[in-house]
């Protein structure tokens, strides 16, 4: 095989990596997993309060789980709502969960939309976190099918933010 039809076979690949899901949920992450996007609460960490995630169904949960390992690193509890409504969160900083959002996209997919295109709605999670001291709550703008991987981004700058403003 020539050497620039080897080349030109590599670039569909390359330009797939570069569109992957990963990449463009950084991206969109990044822009609004902030203090000032009203994602992350101002003052998060100062007192390393602990946090509370709220679990659901199994498949959930695992993630959930997997990407509190991977990324946050600060005193944390999991339980459900149920337990949650015993206990009470007084002994909690926050508590992090999600909502469901409706999320419109326009598809140019004629076979499913009809002549033209048309828009697809689904349901996402819009994750967010709650202080349970002012009772304010903190939501992550952005949304994605994606969500386990926009959870875990969201964890990690969830810990950045506790180690720098963490002052023993």
């Amino acid at each position: 095989m020539h050497r620039s039809t080897k080349l030109l076979a590599l670039v569909p690949i390359l330009l797939l990596s570069f569109n992957s899901c990963g990449v463009l949920m950084r991206a969109k992450a990044k822009k609004y997993v902030t203090v000032a996007q009203g994602a992350i609460p101002p003052n998060f960490g100062t007192e390393n309060a602990s946090i509370l995630f709220l679990t659901h169904q199994n498949s959930y949960n695992r993630y959930l789980k997997r990407n509190v390992k991977k990324a946050y690193g600060g005193p944390h509890a999991f339980m459900d709502r149920e337990e949650l409504e015993k206990k009470g969160a007084g002994m909690y900083g926050y508590i992090f969960d999600y909502g469901y959002r409706a999320g419109q996209r326009f598809s140019t997919n004629e076979v499913v939309q009809g002549p033209g295109g048309g828009f697809n709605t689904a349901r996402v999670k819009q994750f967010f976190i709650t202080d349970t001291q002012t009772d304010s709550i903190y939501v992550l703008k952005a949304t994605s099918g994606y969500w386990s991987k926009l959870q875990r981004y969201y964890l990690k700058k969830l810990e950045e933010e506790r180690v720098r403003n963490y002052r023993p």
